[in-house]
């Protein structure tokens, strides 16, 4: 059991972790906006280059479901330390890629460094403050991430203008050093030393079966490797069911109200992060915008999404999650099928207000989302409970990715050019794609019975 007193330095502590969240939120955001020049840089395929995406976040899938477990056994602190540390040098080797193989290395070894980082964030939050300054903490947090879904696609189109994109990377070395040493001075320590055994077979097998089914995703592979594919994610499922301690506790599943939440999790991961994957590259290659209009059109997103996130939060316990999640979802709905209407003559003005009903849609159902997963889960299960979440939030990114990556590939010349027709086409396709993702995230979440009730039930330990 972890002690958690309320400490002087918090407000210094809250201050670590939220410019923390804001390098690993703008590393997920800002990329989308210098792909092209990266492609064009390593005259690489689409599907080469997608993986620089796909590895962080897969790379960061992957510790999200350790990391809870390394810091209840080493410390939060200094499990936190490790990440800044492994995120900066991460950062610096990728600015210093010389090939894309090398990029694509690095990117995922800055998305184990994240991949620690994101999920402690709010856990150390919550060990330093309690009642109403923690909802203020989180509230913070929160609205920084928001901020920085504005400004990064605007910062990545700025250096992409003045040809400079690698600065993406080397711009987190400075502010990563200044982090660590504020961490090592400011941060309390927290351990549990009753923490069980890691899972390291179960481990393995995530890291077998997760990249691999990207792999076989977006790519045409022989029937062996879909075989093992099938065979590792098999072994995976069984390994959660029958071992003591495992790294997802099966039990959650058990609960019908869940297993649909999970759902809707990874459809809005798949409707969110592949909507701003295609309409960036619709934006850059298509309609010839250039970088800096580019980021310039994301503004508003971020904007509406930080005001909206208190705004729900606040009236969440009046009327449940799943109200507000339904809303959002139709909102969504709306977006996409806006979307799919996209052409070469298409406004400015019109993409602007897609993307506000966007803003409006996404704020809508993020914080409700992650409520009603998380709504009554006692201490213990925390860790597991926010481990899943954040685990499929990036997944459901990954996989959007490649399916849309492939949509791009299939109205390209063998892999490498699209034409401005064929961007059209491709960004139709990809939102028309979206919309049947979010009918279906919509169905699941109307089958949810009670939001208002613990949806981990308290013998999931």
């Amino acid at each position: 059991m972890i002690i958690s007193p309320v400490t002087p330095n918090r407000w210094l502590t809250l201050l670590v972790v939220v410019v923390g969240s804001f390098l690993t939120v703008l590393d997920l955001v800002i990329i989308n906006i210098v792909m092209p020049s990266i492609t064009n840089y390593f005259h690489s395929t689409i599907r080469e280059s997608g993986w620089v995406i796909s590895g962080y976040t897969l790379a960061m899938s992957v510790m999200l479901m350790c990391s809870g477990w390394f810091a209840r056994k080493y410390g939060f602190k200094r499990l936190y330390i490790i990440g800044i540390v492994v995120f900066t040098i991460g950062s610096l080797l990728c600015s210093l890629s010389p090939n894309l193989n090398t990029l694509i290395a690095m990117r995922m070894l800055q998305g184990l460094g994240a991949g620690i980082i994101t999920p402690l964030s709010m856990s150390i939050i919550a060990l330093n403050f309690t009642g109403k300054e923690r909802g203020f903490a989180l509230g913070l947090l929160i609205m920084v991430i928001g901020v920085t879904v504005s400004i990064g696609p605007l910062l990545g189109g700025y250096l992409v203008e003045i040809d400079k994109w690698d600065w993406i990377f080397k711009m987190n070395v400075p502010i990563g050093v200044i982090i660590l040493f504020m961490a090592l001075f400011l941060m309390n320590e927290y351990r549990d030393k009753a923490t069980h055994k890691l899972d390291y077979i179960g481990v393995l097998l995530l890291l077998v079966w997760a990249p691999l089914s990207l792999y076989v995703l977006s790519s045409a592979v022989e029937w062996w490797l879909i075989l093992i594919l099938i065979i590792s994610f098999s072994l995976f499922v069984l390994r959660m069911i029958y071992a003591r301690y495992p790294l997802i506790n099966i039990l959650i599943f058990k609960n019908r109200d869940f297993v649909l939440a999970f759902i809707v999790m990874f459809c809005f991961g798949i409707v969110s992060q592949g909507g701003s994957y295609i309409l960036s590259e619709y934006l850059l290659l298509g309609m010839h915008y250039s970088a800096y209009k580019t980021g310039l059109l994301f503004v508003p997103i971020g904007i509406i999404q930080g005001c909206m996130a208190p705004i729900t939060g606040s009236l969440i316990p009046r009327y449940g999650s799943r109200v507000f999640i339904f809303v959002g979802l139709v909102i969504l709905l709306i977006y996409t099928y806006l979307s799919s209407h996209l052409n070469l003559e298409t406004p400015h003005w019109y993409i602007l207000l897609t993307l506000c009903i966007r803003g409006f849609g996404i704020g809508f159902v993020s914080t409700s989302l992650t409520n009603l997963a998380l709504n009554g889960a006692i201490d213990t299960e925390i860790d597991s409970v926010a481990g899943v979440i954040n685990t499929i939030k990036q997944l459901s990114g990954s996989f959007s990715v490649a399916i849309i990556t492939l949509i791009l590939v299939a109205n390209s010349s063998h892999g490498m050019a699209v034409s401005n027709s064929g961007y059209v086409l491709a960004t139709d396709s990809s939102f028309l794609f979206l919309f049947g993702v979010v009918i279906f995230a919509i169905i699941s979440i109307l089958l949810i019975r009670n939001s208002k009730k613990t949806l981990v039930s308290n013998k999931v330990n």
